[in-house]
């Protein structure tokens, strides 16, 4: 027994796409992305910290501007 053509334009009738959203005013606006917050200033390193201590060696004891 074949089938009716009939019978198969019948599930294509059932299965119509839905109207496409209209984009309107009730719509909600895209949610803001949200950034990693800044996670501060980088800690000294050791050649850092060498780094000021020379030159706190370096600086003179008795400076010349005291009155």
């Amino acid at each position: 027994m074949p089938k009716d053509k009939d019978a198969k334009g019948d599930k294509k009738a059932a299965k119509k796409k839905a109207p496409p959203k209209k984009a309107g005013k009730d719509e909600k606006p895209p949610k803001p992305i949200k950034w990693a917050p800044d996670k501060g200033p980088t800690p000294a390193t050791a050649l850092d910290l060498i780094r000021g201590a020379v030159n706190d060696l370096n600086e003179s004891v008795f400076p010349k501007n005291i009155r």
